[in-house]
């Protein structure tokens, strides 16, 4: 039984707490958090509550480039060209982040994407493949280069932000087409991790060289 201070989850059912982000028994978002706008717009809400106002614009457009490249190296880890070794499992997560991550931007940014009018009526819909075609690097470095046009975009104060970041949510389909990742299930995923980590972790970090952050 549910009420006004609970949710049911679709999933297993298990009752939670009316501001549980995601549910405590499967990790499932909760339902109203199952669209790619409304979780940005959540995940946007949290981290102001937990970051200062100040530099708020240009710290999401980063998140954003960190994202975009923590998708190349894992996918080069995982494609056996990087001097580590890295799995699919990592390359379908960081993928997941990009999507997560501009939805944010956009929210923070208040811009809108332009997108196909159905991706923001299902949950973690897919828009249609563009003309990278199957090959599967070149997918990848698209998804890096969109991305560069945005931040180029957004530093030359060019205008059309909602234009071009909706380029590399497209490109994030490309990409997930090419490489054959079930986008709207590595989007669920990573969206459990999210909404169940905290938003600011204020650990020191231990040791002193780049490797040791990374």
């Amino acid at each position: 039984m549910t009420d006004a201070t609970t949710w049911s989850c679709p999933r297993c059912s298990t009752v939670n707490a009316s501001d549980a982000p995601a549910c405590t028994g499967c990790l499932t978002p909760r339902p109203e958090l199952l669209s790619l706008p409304a979780l940005g717009a959540f995940i946007a809400a949290k981290l102001r509550e937990h970051f200062p106002a100040e530099d708020e614009r240009d710290r999401q457009v980063l998140a954003l480039a960190e994202e975009a490249g923590e998708f190349v190296g894992a996918y080069r880890r995982a494609a056996g060209m990087a001097r580590r070794t890295g799995t699919w499992d990592d390359v379908e997560a960081e993928l997941a982040d990009v999507a997560i991550t501009a939805y944010v931007t956009a929210r923070v940014l208040d811009v809108t994407m332009d997108l196909p009018a159905e991706s923001d009526t299902e949950p973690w819909a897919s828009e249609p493949a563009g003309d990278v075609g199957q090959n599967r690097h070149h997918a990848v470095l698209n998804t890096a280069a969109t991305t560069g046009w945005f931040l180029d975009t957004y530093l030359l104060d060019a205008g059309a932000l909602g234009a071009v970041l909706g380029t590399v949510i497209t490109a994030v389909h490309d990409a997930a087409d090419a490489l054959g990742i079930d986008l709207p299930a590595a989007v669920q995923a990573k969206a459990a991790r999210v909404l169940t980590r905290g938003w600011r972790d204020t650990t020191p970090p231990t040791g002193t060289s780049a490797e040791a952050t990374r």
